[in-house]
């Protein structure tokens, strides 16, 4: 996030950062429920076998 201080004067730099950050967001909240779906068949998997 080094852009910060040059995208103060330039809103389309603004709206690229903040579409930059959108996007990490999207793919945090992706990477967190792929973990949370893994723990559940994790755990899944031990309740079911015998």
């Amino acid at each position: 996030m080094k852009t910060t201080l040059i995208a103060q004067n330039k809103p389309s730099c603004r709206e690229q950062e903040a579409i930059q950050t959108a996007k990490a967001g999207l793919v945090w909240a992706g990477h967190q429920a792929r973990l949370s779906v893994q723990d559940y068949a994790q755990r899944h998997d031990k309740l079911m076998s015998p």
